[in-house]
């Protein structure tokens, strides 16, 4: 019965429709609850003798038509709630994926009241609530379900694409100064993997928003949570551009971190070498993304012990950030960090620090040395 309870998400309508179907049958509940979950349309369809109202589905869908009819946004704003969690959808996802939603959630965004009058319409039919306070709208699930079940095969296909694109255009880079802007997308995410793996979506979008989201939950020490998110984006990027595509290098490296931070090594470092490879035969030897890829995996054999191999590596990322600032006549950002990372090595090493020293300024430019005395 609790089990009942949560799939209707507690809407005495729908409760009151499936006890009448369980009695008339009759059938057990484990029984209504396993029908349920396989043909839940069919189920919410039908009224039966001992219920004294339209059934769930002609409810929801007769108070659809109302807010179609009064506004077209409203109820295309509906049809994407459709596909994401239910619960505390981020008003961000409308304003800023409004280019992805279609022309009448586009054209309505342009103007200040826009989205408010389409909440507000579809308010007036139960159908949506908004928290002004987190500026978020919530629909019941059984919403959602009568939403999607109402849609022929063409029209899911659409809001299902319009859905995943539009959270991706909302979702930010992924930094300490974002997390809580990514951290209110999040759930909406892991509703729309299904969405992507139902549907096979392998365009860009779709990859980018769950490499995002895999990196902002691998940062929060989500491991379980990213890790799936991470190795489909790869699957995605691989299918869509080839296993020797730079974007699949991307992917393997921020994979292969992962395994790292969760000491599976011997997992990771394959996927390390063979983003060296790519992106070496894609950039050159002298790129700096090659430069991230060998420090990453001088990273990890230093983690293993074996620091004799890390060193060449480490030294190459040295002499590449080196020979980009001279280049551009800026220092690399990471340039700093990897000089102090290759002289921490050479210390574990074994080397004197004055030797470590020597050796570290040995890949500089006699002019910088000079200039700093």
């Amino acid at each position: 019965a609790e089990s009942i309870t949560k799939e209707l998400d507690g809407l005495p309508l729908a409760l009151d429709q499936a006890a009448a179907f369980i009695e008339e049958r009759p059938s057990s509940l484990g029984e209504y609850l396993r029908l349920y979950q396989t043909a839940r349309g069919a189920l919410l369809q039908r009224r039966g003798s001992l219920a004294d109202h339209d059934p769930v589905t002609v409810t929801f869908s007769l108070a659809f038509g109302k807010v179609a009819e009064a506004s077209p946004t409203a109820a295309d704003l509906l049809c994407v709630c459709a596909f994401l969690e239910a619960d505390a959808i981020p008003e961000e996802i409308f304003a800023k994926g409004a280019g992805e939603l279609g022309e009448s959630i586009g054209s309505a965004m342009t103007n200040p009241l826009g989205l408010g009058d389409a909440i507000a319409e579809a308010g007036r039919y139960s159908l949506l609530q908004r928290d002004p306070t987190t500026e978020t709208v919530s629909l019941h699930r059984l919403v959602q379900v009568v939403l999607k079940e109402e849609m022929d095969d063409a029209t899911r296909w659409i809001w299902a694409e319009r859905a995943v694109r539009a959270v991706n255009a909302a979702f930010p880079g992924v930094d300490f100064a974002t997390w809580q802007a990514c951290s209110r997308l999040v759930p909406h995410v892991l509703q729309l993997v299904e969405t992507i793996n139902q549907y096979n979506f392998t365009f860009e979008e779709s990859s980018r928003l769950l490499n995002q989201t895999g990196s902002y939950l691998h940062k929060r020490a989500q491991y379980a949570d990213a890790e799936p998110l991470m190795r489909r984006a790869l699957a995605i990027n691989e299918a869509s551009f080839g296993k020797d595509h730079p974007d699949v290098a991307r992917d393997l490296n921020n994979l292969a971190t992962l395994l790292q931070d969760t000491n599976r090594l011997a997992e990771a470092e394959p996927l390390m070498r063979r983003a060296l490879a790519i992106d070496e035969a894609s950039f050159g030897k002298d790129h700096p993304d090659v430069a991230r890829d060998l420090n990453n995996l001088a990273g990890l054999l230093k983690d293993t012990n074996r620091l004799a191999e890390a060193e060449p590596l480490m030294r190459r990322v040295v002499e590449i950030f080196v020979k980009f600032s001279v280049a551009t006549g800026h220092p690399h950002p990471h340039l700093q960090a990897a000089l102090g990372n290759y002289f921490s090595l050479l210390t574990e090493m074994g080397y004197e620090e004055s030797k470590a020293i020597e050796k570290v300024q040995s890949l500089l430019p006699r002019e910088w040395i000079e200039d700093q005395g």
